[in-house]
């Protein structure tokens, strides 16, 4: 992950996903902070959700919706 992060969208971002009609033009924003992966939605029209209920910071292991894309947080491979 870039140290300014990375952004996700059907339109803009740096991985687009141009056949997902539930996520928006530019989605969300992942960036690595020293404590974790941290999620910034971008006033996308339909959110992103964390299995979580209040704000978190991601770890292994969580999953995240955005779109009609489930994603889990795993460890780069070395």
């Amino acid at each position: 992950v870039p140290d300014n992060g990375f952004r996700i969208g059907r339109v803009f971002g740096e991985l687009v996903f141009n056949s997902d009609r539930l996520m928006s033009g530019t989605h969300a924003l992942f960036v690595c902070g020293e404590q974790g992966m941290e999620c910034h939605d971008l006033g996308s029209t339909n959110g992103s959700w964390v299995r979580l209920r209040d704000n978190a910071l991601l770890d292994y292991g969580d999953c995240l919706l955005a779109g009609r894309t489930v994603w889990r947080l795993g460890r780069p491979a070395l």
